[in-house]
């Protein structure tokens, strides 16, 4: 859920920073020293009630995913959880504790030898204390957050920043009877014009509102799990990265989201889009649209016989670390180009001449589309337009990221240029 409505306002027009409407409460003395063995950038905080249903279901899911990857259960493992709290900040520190009958013993019962192997490595201190688990991570002291942890306002809940430091995206939720969040950073006027616009019966068990430019609602405990997907169908879907084709812009792993319908609005020339070809999925970047000549010639991209405005940033940067698991080599060092169409700026990678230079006129109904990564893309040079019916959405922005092994909280929850 907060997945969802973290990436749904990506895109749809910052809002004006404004002072945080959250009330001041007194630090939990629970989670007072997690908080403070963070260091001074907290990037998300939560304590969570395994009693409440909602979060006892989420348990119950990972247990499985657990017994899947050769784990146990914990009633197979004699143990238990009541209570757990958690702090982490950037890039990747972690305090936690974890109550209930458990200790360092049953939990490696629980993940069994592989999941167990996998904690060392990555950095996870995990020792007993009384009354359960204590868990860290490159914790160090601090000064505690307390604008963050004041959002986190119930016995189970949870609050999270990402973005830049100067204009960062807050969302908290509390696990209550209905399920409430708070979404700051972002204007949601696009995103409830969509969802006023779909009349769905289903979407009526969740109960939006635009409170002063924060996006602040609720879901009803015992709403019916069909809404999630018509929100996926008709207006917001994730993806995953799987290549190279759009780097610099998208990273093989990140996580992006695509608006549908009303929310995406119409697609234009700089629009980063995700659409089907032959049964697959690809994300490319839109460059001329039905009725436009576009041609590839040895100095760039022109459209209606207008090159492109272009930029050399960097003639020699590294677009990709050595990753000895591709058998087929490609080139790693290529020119830092930035490129604008219209009122777009965007970066993009060249590693040698066009394999071709030729010319398309793009069909009524079609979009010409490339990848940023200009000689290692699989696009409308090969494939052809592609036909408007066949673009899935338009890619909002990132809602996870990852930079040399931990989360690139600065990019999480930012805008796809």
């Amino acid at each position: 859920m907060h997945r969802l409505l973290l990436a749904a306002l990506v895109g749809c027009g910052a809002a004006h920073p404004r002072p945080s409407t959250a009330t001041a409460q007194p630090l939990d003395p629970a989670l007072a020293p997690l908080v403070g063995n963070i260091g001074p950038h907290l990037r998300a905080v939560a304590r969570l009630d395994l009693a409440e249903p909602f979060i006892g279901l989420q348990l119950a899911a990972v247990e499985a995913l657990l017994a899947s990857a050769g784990g146990k259960s914990l009633a197979a493992c004699h143990a238990s959880l009541a209570r757990v709290r958690v702090a982490i900040g950037e890039p990747l520190r972690v305090a936690a504790e974890i109550d209930g009958d458990i200790d360092t013993a049953r939990l490696g019962c629980v993940l069994g030898d592989t999941l167990g192997a996998m904690l060392t490595p990555a950095g996870l201190v995990i020792r007993d204390r009384p009354g359960g688990l204590a868990i860290t991570r490159d914790a160090r002291a601090g000064t505690p957050d307390a604008a963050l942890v004041a959002r986190c306002d119930g016995p189970s809940c949870l609050a999270v920043a990402v973005g830049t430091r100067a204009h960062p995206v807050t969302f908290a939720m509390s696990f209550a009877q209905a399920r409430r969040f708070r979404l700051s950073g972002l204007d949601p006027t696009r995103l409830l014009a969509a969802i006023a616009g779909l009349h769905e019966p289903k979407l009526a068990v969740v109960a939006l509102a635009n409170d002063h430019g924060d996006l602040v609602g609720s879901v009803d405990r015992d709403a019916d799990p069909a809404w999630a997907a018509v929100l996926k169908d008709r207006l917001l879907e994730a993806f995953k990265i799987p290549s190279s084709s759009m780097r610099p812009t998208l990273v093989e792993g990140d996580h992006i989201f695509a608006a549908k319908g009303a929310l995406a609005g119409p697609i234009v020339a700089g629009d980063v889009v995700v659409h089907r070809f032959e049964d697959r999925t690809y994300v490319k970047r839109v460059i001329a649209t039905g009725g436009q000549t576009i041609a590839e010639t040895a100095e760039g991209i022109t459209v209606d016989g207008v090159p492109l405005t272009i930029a050399v940033v960097d003639p020699a940067f590294l677009w990709a670390e050595d990753d000895p698991e591709r058998a087929l080599h490609v080139d790693k060092v290529g020119a830092l180009v930035r490129e604008s169409i219209g009122k777009r700026s965007y970066l993009t990678v060249r590693t040698g001449p066009p394999r071709e230079l030729r010319s398309w006129t793009v069909p009524a109904g079609h979009l010409f589309l490339l990848g940023d990564n200009r000689n290692n893309s699989n696009d409308s040079r090969y494939q052809g337009p592609v036909a408007e019916a066949d673009v899935i959405g338009r890619v909002l922005g990132f809602w996870f990221a990852m930079k040399d092994g931990a989360p690139d909280w600065e990019r999480m929850g930012t805008p796809i240029r």
